[in-house]
């Protein structure tokens, strides 16, 4: 019996109008087929209308757009490595599964790797017990623990290093958007950083399905990261006098919320702006930033710029408020009628930002 899911998908923004977003979910498996989908006309899409000077100062730099450039590895002649292609020949023979691959050529890497599961815990349609993770038998999936499934990817990671090209020490567990899902759901997501400075969108994620690895794949993480300054060259104190200069200067009405951040983003690179294809691992590079962030008195918004570390330069400004709930109509049989519930742990992706519902499907 096949389940048959339909996903509606909005959030309201701080006027309480509806936007449609972007919605990407990695769900497979045995007898598990997904249609996920936006409807504008279900939703009207209204944005924010501008209600001060400071809406009409907002921007993003081109770069900031990023995308993928994802082919089989077949389709890539002689582009991917030698070293890297051996290692996904002995990846196949070793683990003894059908599954295929989708090479990024915008990073270099595996974006996804997906078919038949490799067994990590306890499902029914594995022999995996408890007892085989130091766990009581009768345990269901569910109930491991995050630590021995995070530490089951970092195995995988370690076993095949020229497959993933990552370094692990520079991975941490995003305790939000991993864990069990349902009963047969699972998924594990470890964020970048680099040398202990997060790289925002940068990830690396596996995802089970009845206690087998199905999917597992990396976003934005790229070789170039070795080649940025993790030292700033301006202080936090300078890049508020950018912004304040930028917009007009500060106001008594202005409160500076305590968020402020040094991190490293993803940025594309002029030939990916062009829309042209690039070689293996030259669509992306990375630049150190500060996020700062004010509200002012009266008006409506939270006001959040990102300011190049090394060179001053503003790289947006935006009004950074969302809130919203996501739920879908589920049907979990053939010929019943859909019943609405939330979309738990969903990654929901709108411009530059990234959110995770909750339990309860809200996010903000």
């Amino acid at each position: 019996m096949k389940k048959y899911i339909c996903i509606y998908v909005f959030f309201k923004n701080l006027l309480n109008k509806e936007e449609p977003i972007y919605l990407k979910s990695m769900l497979g498996g045995v007898g598990f087929l997904a249609f996920v989908f936006l409807s504008l006309n279900l939703f009207p899409f209204t944005t924010k209308q501008p209600s001060s000077n400071l809406d009409y100062l907002t921007f993003n730099k081109p770069e900031l757009w990023i995308t993928k450039q994802g082919a089989k590895v077949k389709e890539l002649d002689n582009l991917v490595p030698s070293d890297f292609l051996q290692e996904w020949l002995r990846f196949l023979s070793t683990e003894k599964k059908n599954m295929y691959i989708f090479f990024d050529r915008i990073t270099g890497k595996p974006s996804l790797i997906s078919g038949e599961g490799i067994p990590w815990i306890p499902g029914w349609v594995n022999d995996i017990k408890g007892s085989d993770l130091g766990l009581p038998d009768g345990i269901g999936g569910k109930d491991v623990p995050l630590s021995i499934v995070s530490q089951k990817a970092i195995g995988l990671i370690n076993k095949y290093p020229k497959l993933f090209s990552i370094d692990p020490n520079f991975l941490k567990v995003n305790h939000i958007a991993s864990g069990p899902i349902s009963d047969y759901l699972y998924n594990v997501r470890f964020d970048f950083y680099y040398l202990d400075i997060p790289v925002e969108r940068a990830h690396l994620s596996f995802h089970l399905n009845n206690g087998n690895l199905v999917q597992f794949g990396q976003e934005f993480i790229c070789d170039s990261i070795y080649e940025i300054d993790p030292n700033p060259k301006i202080s936090i104190g300078d890049a508020w006098d950018i912004l304040w200069n930028y917009i007009g200067g500060k106001t008594e009405k202005d409160k500076i919320l305590e968020n402020e951040k040094l991190s490293i983003i993803p940025v594309s690179t002029d030939d990916v702006l062009k829309g042209n294809l690039v070689s293996p691992g030259n669509g992306l590079k990375y630049k150190l930033i500060y996020t700062i962030s004010f509200i002012r008195e009266g008006e409506i918004g939270t006001w959040e710029a990102k300011i190049d570390a090394h060179r001053g330069e503003i790289l947006s400004f935006i009004d950074s408020n969302y809130y919203g709930h996501i739920q879908g109509g589920v049907c979990l049989h053939d010929n019943t009628s859909e019943v609405i519930m939330p979309f738990p742990a969903a990654k929901i992706v709108s411009g530059t930002d990234i959110f995770y519902s909750d339990s309860k499907g809200n996010f903000n």
